[in-house]
């Protein structure tokens, strides 16, 4: 693995800074991936993880969007990429063909998509047929009890935007107790949870800084209002 300064500039120099605009979804996913590993990324975006994964970790990625033209950059990039609406029977069905047909997988990345569906709880259900016994899902969501999200509520806000915890394409919005109880409720074991901040501008990140020294009760309820967004790693209970 790269050390963390020339993986940000593989990185930013091929995908721009937006990447790093937050604390650090990708960061946190690859340190999460082994070397070899067989990696399912859903919501692939552009292919900028599964070829970073393939190319300097040697993983053999499968990606998965519903968007052409993001399945046709992620191609560009090296990436064994397919079309697909992962709420579909169809798309389903053809991610367990290639589980019968190859093996199923280690390793499988669903960040900033369980915002999207119509119904997180039937997809994760559906997705313990590509995970193999011992695999893993990194699961992210923004975190709707988010500082300035409470503070336009409490003035009668709730404006959807193009980007951001409010974007318009998201269905269903989650807290950090809401979330646990998704993976928890569908039977999987969250083995890491991550807290993770807009940038390091933020006020989130310089607070997050100092509130370990005020003790567990204040470092609780400023990690609520202060996390954009909140990332698991989990697996499937024995």
């Amino acid at each position: 693995m790269l050390k963390k300064n020339s993986k940000k500039k593989y990185f930013t120099e091929r995908y721009g800074n937006d990447l790093f605009f937050r604390r650090n979804i990708y960061d946190v996913t690859v340190k999460n991936i082994e070397k070899g590993s067989h990696v399912l990324d859903l919501g692939c975006a552009s292919g900028h993880i599964g070829a970073y994964l393939k190319d300097h970790l040697s993983c053999k990625v499968l990606a998965v969007d519903m968007d052409e033209e993001n399945v046709e950059l992620s191609k560009k990039r090296g990436v064994n990429t397919i079309l697909g609406d992962l709420e579909t029977d169809e798309c389903l069905k053809r991610l367990v063909e290639y589980t019968e047909s190859n093996t199923k997988f280690d390793n499988v990345i669903c960040t900033e998509i369980i915002e999207h569906l119509k119904s997180p709880e039937l997809f994760l259900e559906k997705l313990k047929q590509l995970i193999k016994t011992n695999g893993k899902v990194i699961i992210s969501t923004p975190n709707i009890a988010f500082w300035n999200i409470r503070l336009k509520l409490l003035f009668g806000n709730f404006d959807y935007k193009e980007i951001g915890i409010l974007d318009e394409t998201h269905l269903r919005f989650f807290t950090n107790k809401t979330f646990r109880n998704l993976l928890l409720k569908k039977n999987y074991e969250i083995i890491e949870f991550h807290y993770l901040y807009t940038h390091y501008q933020d006020l989130g990140f310089y607070i997050m800084r100092i509130i370990p020294f005020a003790g567990k009760f204040f470092k609780s309820i400023f990690k609520g209002l202060l996390t954009y967004q909140m990332l698991a790693v989990v697996k499937l209970k024995n």
